[in-house]
Formats: structure tokens, C-alpha cells, sequence
């Protein structure tokens, strides 16, 4: 399985600096979610340290391979934190609540490692607009979408809304990704955004914020490797191409 990227790529670079403080990054990540999951507290600290290890790990090297697939060693690493899981009988809300809290804690993480290797933020910034244009335009591979999907912590079988809005003449998208709640919702792992021609286009778990209409084109709610077709809906809306303001 090929490298997504050469070496000397900032992306290559800093999922090494990751994989390199591993240790590190899974007890912060094991001690934040023991916090605020009171059932991962039954876990002895020293084996739910060490899922979270296996876990983030297996998250991080399929972050690097292209195409994002997952390898049977690693197939059999979820399997086994799965298992783990599921003999606590762990709520699958829980789960997902404990899922988003390392991925955020990654994305945190990786911020502070990108400033410390002096890393440009452009390239960063480009992958995940380029994974919104592939969830919302159908141009990615299906297992692709979802295994990035869960490296931004989202959960690949909800479903979400294809959301456009175009922000007033001399306003900002970023103006109108706020009120319609697609900022919100990428900082709460429940959505993504991007430009697109102008106009702020996502997707996100909830309704817009502001349910105003004209406020936001909005289509049918669809997994994200189908939401392809419900981001017509949300283009073509008149609402999309009207002020949020």
C-alpha cells in the first residue's frame, strides 16, 4: 500500500511527528475520555491506555495510505477494541461520544505539532476541503470517504444535510457558515464546510440554526457516501442563493 504522500510532504510529516508520541497522545486521549465517560472508568487505566493506543495508531497509518484501506492487522486491532467495548457493554452514543473526544484530541494535537514544525497550514487545509468536495459532489471512492470520514471523527454511517447558503454582497462565507451552523457543527464533529464559488456548502447533522427561510438551500438527509445526491437539492434551493443576513 503506497504512501499518500513522499517524505518532506508537511501531511507525511506531521502524522510521523503523531505516530512518534503515541505514548503521549493516548493517555491525554485515555484520560480525557475516562473523564468524561464514566463507564471507560471501569477499564483498568493501563489496558484502556493501550486500546487507545491501537486505536489511534491504526487511525493515524490509514491517514497515510492510498487509498485510506484498512489492513487485516488493523481490521483485527478494531476488532479487538471493539470486543473491549462491547463486554462493558458500552452504549453505542458513548462509543461515538469517546470516538470524537480522541479525534478532537488529534486535531489539537496535530495544530500545535504543525506550529512546532513550522509546517504551512495550506496544504492541511486543503485535504479536508478537498474531502467536503468529494462528500458533497460524489467524486471519492466510497471506502475512502469513510474511512477519512473517521479521521475527522465523524461517524460514516449517520446520516447528514447537504446545507448552501451564499452570504450577502460585501458579507463573508464565513459569516453565513456560522449562522447556518455549519461552524458549530465541524467543531462538534457533527458536520464539515467549505467554499464553494462563493457560497458556504457542508453538510451537518442538525437543521440549520436559523430555520428563516430563504436562509440556506438544505437537501434530504443521506450517509455521507450517497449525500451526492442531496446536494442538488441544496444547490438548486432558491434559499442558497439568498442573503443569510
Amino acid at each position: 500500500m503506497a504512501t499518500r504522500a513522499e517524505l518532506g510532504q508537511p501531511w507525511h510529516l506531521l502524522l510521523d511527528a503523531l505516530l512518534a508520541r503515541r505514548v503521549e497522545l493516548a493517555a491525554d486521549i485515555s484520560r480525557r475520555m475516562q473523564r468524561r465517560l464514566s463507564v471507560y472508568q471501569e477499564l483498568a487505566a493501563e489496558s484502556f491506555e493501550r486500546y487507545v493506543a491501537m486505536a489511534m495508531e491504526c487511525t493515524v497509518r490509514l491517514a497515510r495510505a492510498d487509498p485510506p484501506e484498512l489492513s487485516d492487522w488493523q481490521t483485527r486491532v478494531l476488532e479487538e477494541v471493539g470486543e473491549a467495548q462491547a463486554r462493558l457493554g458500552v452504549p453505542v452514543d458513548q462509543m461515538l461520544l469517546a470516538w470524537r473526544i480522541g479525534a478532537n484530541t488529534l486535531v489539537e494535537h496535530g495544530t500545535e505539532e504543525a506550529g512546532r514544525l513550522e509546517l504551512g497550514d495550506r496544504q492541511l487545509l486543503n485535504r479536508r476541503a478537498s474531502f467536503v468536495r468529494a462528500v458533497l459532489f460524489g467524486t471519492g471512492d466510497h471506502r475512502e470517504v469513510r474511512a477519512r470520514a473517521k479521521s475527522y471523527g465523524l461517524d460514516p454511517g449517520r446520516r447528514y444535510l447537504a446545507v448552501r447558503a451564499r452570504p450577502v454582497a460585501d458579507g463573508s462565507w464565513r459569516d453565513v457558515d456560522r449562522v447556518v451552523g455549519l461552524a458549530a457543527a465541524e467543531r462538534s464533529s457533527r458536520g464539515m464546510s467549505v467554499l464553494v464559488d462563493g457560497d458556504a456548502a457542508g453538510f451537518q447533522v442538525d437543521p440549520p440554526g436559523d430555520a428563516t427561510p430563504g436562509r440556506a438551500g438544505v437537501g434530504p438527509a443521506e450517509p455521507l457516501d450517497r449525500l451526492a445526491e442531496s446536494t442538488p437539492c441544496a444547490t438548486d434551493c432558491p434559499g442558497s442563493r439568498s442573503s443569510p443576513g
